[in-house]
């Protein structure tokens, strides 16, 4: 369907059958990798029409397959219009409670509210797979989230998530290149509910407060200590 490396000019919404995504690089080389399966409801080629960058994968279909097409103008114009509504003031506040977001103003903070994306979890619902390739991170909004890794005397927890603004797959800010997890990553609550952006999406939105943001995650990571000066409370 789409081709990495190519000039993208549409969106696509799989309406039936199944597909798979396959990624190159210098580790892994044509015809790539496969980092995951798409479905009915699920949806690809937005990065391209995004941020005007070549396809960031290959798409294949493994069955019959329908898909709904949306041209770049319609696409644009959607965005154009979702990026006008205002973020609520209360997940904004809730954003800016977040380490992570420490000296980031407002006006960014916005834009990185209406690009995360809310998801939903059961208990025992994987967020992350084993193998899988890591291309997102989460923020906890509610609920508990752990995560297991085989040990000698079987699945083991290596981490767990409780608290509201935790950040789950932090790894992929600091990296450049996409890591398969070593471990399974899901929700240990009745209903979790957390919020994913892409790495890419997060490089573009972020802009010129990247480096703080990254900077402030080294830190909370090291547990270096917090100078109260500078810092902006809202």
């Amino acid at each position: 369907v789409i081709t990495q490396g190519t000039i993208g000019s549409q969106f696509f919404i799989v309406d039936t059958g199944m597909f798979e995504v396959y990624v190159t690089n210098e580790l892994y080389p044509d015809p790539g990798v496969k980092v995951s399966d798409l479905g009915p409801g699920d949806s690809f080629g937005e990065l391209a029409l995004l941020y005007s960058i070549p396809r960031s994968a290959t798409v294949v279909a493994t069955s019959s397959a329908s898909l709904w097409v949306m041209e770049r103008a319609a696409f644009q114009a959607a965005v154009t219009k979702g990026s006008n509504q205002p973020v609520s003031q209360k997940f904004l506040k809730f954003l800016e409670g977040i380490e992570l977001f420490r000296g980031v103003p407002r006006e960014t903070m916005e834009v990185l509210g209406r690009s995360l994306i809310p998801k939903w979890y059961g208990n025992g619902e994987e967020m992350i797979s084993a193998g899988e390739f890591q291309e997102r991170f989460y923020i906890l909004r509610t609920g508990e989230v752990q995560a297991v890794a085989m040990g000698a005397a079987g699945e083991e927890e290596v981490e767990r998530w409780t608290e509201p603004g935790a950040i789950i797959g932090s790894d992929v800010l600091m990296g450049e290149l996409r890591n398969q997890s070593d471990r399974v990553v899901r929700s240990c609550s009745d209903v979790t509910v957390a919020f994913w952006m892409s790495k890419l999406t997060f490089d573009n939105v972020a802009a010129e407060y990247k480096e703080t943001i990254l900077r402030n995650l080294t830190e909370a990571e090291q547990g270096t200590p917090q100078q109260q000066e500078g810092c902006v409370c809202m």
